[in-house]
């Protein structure tokens, strides 16, 4: 399994990265490389940062976010 701290932790106040925004950001190296998107599971997504340097919302939105995206991933390769 491959593990990549893809979401950057956002500044305060702000939204973290928007799904579409993060998917791309994985998907586009993959592809790149030759990996096939139905291997996409294999891919372990982490923030990009220490939790602990955010509020409790905050750090909630930042791992809503990561679920929100893992799911988009899943799909993503199933249709593949």
């Amino acid at each position: 399994q491959l593990w990549l701290g893809v979401l950057p932790l956002p500044a305060p106040g702000e939204a973290p990265r928007q799904v579409t925004a993060l998917v791309q950001d994985i998907t586009a190296p993959w592809q790149r490389v030759g990996l096939p998107l139905r291997d996409l599971p294999a891919v372990g997504i982490l923030p990009a940062g220490d939790l602990a340097d955010l509020s409790p919302s905050s750090a909630r939105r930042v791992l809503e976010r990561l679920t929100q995206t893992a799911s988009a991933l899943d799909q993503l390769a199933a249709e593949n």
